[in-house]
């Protein structure tokens, strides 16, 4: 791996963020409709898990990327320093 494959690409960060934003609106969103669910066993069930899948799940892989490329940034820095 060289140097050039540890730098962090504004439009790299930009995805992220877009993607982030996009997962945490399914959360929002899927909080409303848990809302008018809460009667309806099935439905509530079933909102829950498009929770997981589309906004929660794909939530923690953007954010683990985001403290990855953090992480080794804060290598790459402390390599150039020394």
């Amino acid at each position: 791996m060289n140097d050039d494959d540890l730098t962090i690409k504004p439009d790299q960060l930009q995805q992220i963020g877009h993607d982030i934003k996009t997962h945490v609106l399914v959360l929002t969103m899927g909080l409303e409709l848990l809302k008018d669910a809460r009667t309806d066993e099935a439905r509530f069930n079933e909102v829950v898990e498009t929770l997981r899948q589309e906004g929660l799940n794909p939530l923690k892989v953007e954010i683990n990327t985001l403290l990855q490329l953090a992480r080794e940034g804060r290598s790459r820095g402390m390599k150039d320093e020394g």
